[in-house]
């Protein structure tokens, strides 16, 4: 099951550097660009990450500047670093 994750997930990194990120895309949540559902992609591996993580008794440690660039469009109040906004717009 690896395998085959690393060979589509190959595919799909390969794709983002040939297409336009900025054309429309459909979604189930409605016609996106390109960059909003990469964007997306990127935070539920994110998320999925951090699952493992706790799930297999590690700490998640997130970089800083990934969890900024996944960091929800609301506000969620000060103090709160960028990986716990990651973190709790999901409900974890």
């Amino acid at each position: 099951m690896l395998e085959s994750f690393w060979t589509h997930e190959g595919s799909f990194r390969a794709l983002v550097y040939e297409c336009d990120l900025h054309a429309p895309v459909a979604h189930r949540i409605g016609s996106i660009p390109g960059t909003q559902l990469v964007q997306m992609r990127i935070l539920e591996l994110t998320l999925h990450a951090a699952d493992l993580s706790r799930g297999t008794g590690h700490d998640w440690r997130i970089d800083e500047s990934l969890a900024e660039f996944n960091r929800p469009p609301r506000p969620i109040g000060g103090g709160v670093t960028h990986a716990q906004r990651v973190l709790l717009l999901s409900g974890r």
